[in-house]
């Protein structure tokens, strides 16, 4: 299926060889919102003339900030999605990590330290903003935190907070600033109502099945937020723009909305140790896994909000790392493949 861009609106992303560097190429990427600016800096004085406080401003640095989202396709903002685990796709089998795909399914996968020592890639976005071709070129941009949500309707949409060093305008084609994006080819959205999507949820202390949304709960809500705190732009004593990104330590947690059920209470129970896998398809041939083996019960509430609605069961989690050894299991794992028609 080809969708073009609206003519107001022309997302291009491109991963950058090394920070702020200009990419080789750019790929479309359809957004549903972006407020990336710059964010200025400034020092204030207070001085004192002519028998009246005056109050000074000057600018210091900036940096670019702010968020973009996007619906979660096939082969639509995936580098966006590794980045923030400091990974890249590799073509492996993480049949021994994930349960219940198809017979065979190769996956692409990513841990937190699939790359040591090395920083998390930077990417360049292009967004055109008006028809006389006149183009924003936003650098050095990197995914300081990933949200990803599905609701009522199934579908994965994707966010990101990223910060980068600069932007320019461009009254030229594109094509001076990276080889020209061609005509994007939009695959359809991971929807977890699409059959066999579903979450699979297993409490670690105990030997019963892994619970599935498909049927043993109901699931109104689900969010996962994939995080680098500290990271941060990093400013030299005369440098207007950072002269680099601190890339901060990787942090995971997340929400679930149920529909409450004695049962289910009772084993999502606080401080319980969870396993969750989230298999979602698109119905054209692709599946996205998001595993999390070892996530921890933060909080577990009853909700009554009305009694025209439903009892709810909320619950909140977050992964984090109990060993350093480099044979522990990974904080997350992701994967994304095209199945055999066979």
């Amino acid at each position: 299926m080809q969708m073009r861009l609206g003519q107001d609106l022309c997302m291009g992303i491109g991963k950058e060889a090394s920070w702020a560097a200009r990419p080789k190429m750019f790929k479309h990427l359809t957004v549903l919102q972006q407020s990336l600016a710059q964010i200025p800096m400034r020092r204030h004085r207070q001085e004192l003339g002519r028998g009246q406080f005056a109050t000074k401003s000057q600018l210091i640095h900036s940096h670019i900030g702010g968020d973009i989202s996007w619906q979660m396709a096939f082969g639509h903002g995936d580098d966006l999605l590794a980045s923030v685990i400091n990974g890249d796709w590799h073509s492996q089998n993480i049949s021994g990590l994930v349960n219940s795909l198809p017979r065979g399914t190769r996956l692409s996968w990513l841990v937190p330290d699939a790359v040591p020592d090395t920083p998390p890639p930077s990417f360049s976005l292009l967004q055109r903003f008006d028809k006389r071709d006149a183009w924003q070129h936003f650098q050095g941009l990197k995914v300081s935190r990933l949200r990803l949500t599905i609701g009522v309707g199934g579908e994965v949409v994707t966010g990101a907070t990223l910060i980068g060093k600069g932007m320019a305008l461009a009254t030229r084609p594109v094509s001076v600033l990276g080889n020209k994006m061609p005509d994007v080819v939009a695959n359809p959205v991971f929807n977890l109502n699409l059959a066999p999507s579903t979450l699979a949820i297993k409490p670690l202390d105990r030997a019963s099945r892994a619970l599935q949304s498909t049927s043993d709960f109901a699931l109104s809500h689900l969010a996962i937020s994939v995080s680098r705190g500290g990271m941060a732009p990093l400013f030299g004593l005369s440098a207007m723009p950072p002269i680099g990104i601190a890339d901060g330590v990787l942090a995971i947690h997340g929400h679930l909305h149920l529909l409450y059920t004695p049962s289910l209470a009772s084993m999502l129970r606080e401080n319980q140790r969870l396993k969750m896998q989230l298999s979602v398809y698109d119905g054209s041939g692709h599946i996205l896994v998001i595993l999390l083996p070892d996530s921890l019960v933060t909080n577990s509430d009853i909700e009554t909000s009305s009694p025209a609605m439903p009892t709810m069961l909320r619950i909140q989690f977050e992964s984090r790392h109990i060993s350093k050894s480099p044979s522990s299991t990974p904080l997350i794992a992701l994967g994304m493949a095209e199945l055999d028609a066979g």
